[in-house]
């Protein structure tokens, strides 16, 4: 869904004409190398959380991963609607679960280790 409101915000042309500004609006906000560096981040965030084993880094990473690929996936499903773009949506929906599933982990182990007080 924020993928199709950044589509429906920022294209209006969407339903008129046949090609597309999401790229240049892309571009007016950020260099092409201001993505990368924000890839790589959200990539260093996850390793870093991965190595350390903090959840909350975790959470961090995958929430920041999550919106910098429905941002990319608004733009991929504009300019190439084919089954690459299903394979980017299902992956971005995986990723939201795993934050939800790392948030109720943290919720289980809180709630252990009430019991045990």
């Amino acid at each position: 869904m924020l993928g199709l409101s950044i589509i429906f915000a920022v294209e209006d042309t969407l339903f008129t004409k046949s090609s597309t500004v999401l790229y240049d609006f892309y571009l007016d906000i950020s260099p092409q190398i201001g993505y990368a560096i924000a890839a790589f981040c959200i990539a260093v965030i996850l390793f870093t959380a991965f190595v350390f084993k903090n959840r909350y880094l975790e959470i961090l990473g995958l929430f920041g991963a999550g919106i910098f690929t429905l941002i990319i996936l608004s733009g991929y499903l504009l300019g190439f609607p084919n089954i690459g773009s299903i394979m980017l949506a299902v992956w971005t929906l995986s990723t939201f679960m795993t934050i939800a599933d790392t948030v109720n982990i943290l919720e289980d182990e809180k709630e252990k280790k009430s019991n045990e007080n």
